[in-house]
């Protein structure tokens, strides 16, 4: 049952690659920031990708491909959700 004035909004994407030209071995933690109004109904409020070695080409890129699919709800547009990526790699000292 939906209540008056409550809209949903549906995220469907992907986290595809990044260039790090001296770093090997990374991957993304991701999560959504969100104000109090909103709400998630369907899908995963945080993770992480896997790790990824950059690519052996002239582009040298770390290839996630990893999916993103969730959707809020709310009844006010204040506090929008927001994606939170963060990069991490291999301690190699």
């Amino acid at each position: 049952m939906s209540v008056e004035g409550e809209f949903f909004l549906s995220v469907t994407g992907s986290i595809e690659y990044a260039n790090f030209y001296d770093i090997d071995n990374v991957y993304c933690k991701y999560g959504y920031h969100f104000g109090p109004d909103w709400s998630i109904v369907r899908g995963i409020e945080e993770g992480l990708t896997q790790m990824s070695k950059k690519s052996t080409d002239a582009r040298q890129v770390a290839v996630w491909n990893f999916p993103l699919d969730i959707a809020f709800k709310s009844i006010n547009p204040q506090g929008w959700p927001q994606l939170i990526v963060s990069v991490y790699g291999l301690d190699c000292f």
